[in-house]
């Protein structure tokens, strides 16, 4: 399993146009602000650079099935997801279906969404701790992860599985009845970063790569 974080902020999307496929030319013009350009973009950007770097593959095609969770067209063992958040975006490659998620730790979070979706035993622990900005933050990563693995999205009712809310604070986080595995990151004490896959990722840790060094790597 490969895990790979890049902060987006410097990245110079007049210098990069030429490494992005069309498909995503078009859909960085429809996005108002430059910070939405440049998340869409280096994600692109990222998954291409893991592949080529660690799989040695070149101009790879992509297609999405019918919840629009992309996968490899030539390449159906090789899993990957994508996720952003503020100036990051995150890129996990697995043998096997894979799910990230990174969220920037916002003090405009509100309770009552873990009151209506997250299931009970999950909101009353969150009611219950110290800090309930970083337990609710916590859920919501772990939450859209797993989503993300089973490649559903937000389409699944998110009450219809619940954490072990016993396990949620060491390192065997899991859903009752399910065998996923999680593993939960911080990102300078600002964002929160989740992993959902089969394999053990305890030991893993987000390589940061600088967006310079992908712009002098021939993709």
């Amino acid at each position: 399993m490969l895990l790979y974080i890049m902060n987006v902020s410097k990245l110079d999307i007049g210098k990069i146009l030429h490494l992005i496929s069309d498909d995503r030319l078009k859909k960085i013009d429809n996005f108002v602000f430059l910070k939405d350009k440049k998340l869409s973009a280096g994600g692109e950007l990222l998954l291409n650079y893991v592949l080529k770097t660690k799989y040695n593959i070149k101009n790879p095609t992509y297609n999405v099935n019918d919840y629009g969770k992309p996968y490899l067209v030539d390449y159906p063992n090789i899993h990957f997801n994508i996720s952003h958040s503020g100036d990051y975006v995150v890129c996990g490659v697995s043998k096997f279906p894979i799910g990230v998620d990174i969220e920037f730790i916002s003090d405009k979070f509100d309770l009552k969404i873990a009151k209506k979706y997250f299931h009970e035993k999950e909101y009353e622990y969150i009611l219950n701790h110290t800090n309930q900005k970083y337990s609710f933050f916590k859920f919501w990563v772990l939450k859209e992860s797993y989503l993300k693995n089973i490649g559903f999205g937000l389409n699944e009712n998110l009450k219809s599985f619940i954490f072990d809310v016993d396990t949620i604070d060491n390192d065997n986080i899991h859903i009752l009845g399910k065998s996923h595995k999680f593993a939960l990151f911080e990102i300078e004490n600002k964002y929160l970063l989740a992993i959902c896959s089969f394999e053990n990722s305890n030991n893993i840790i987000p390589v940061n790569i600088d967006p310079i060094k992908i712009l002098n790597y021939e993709l």
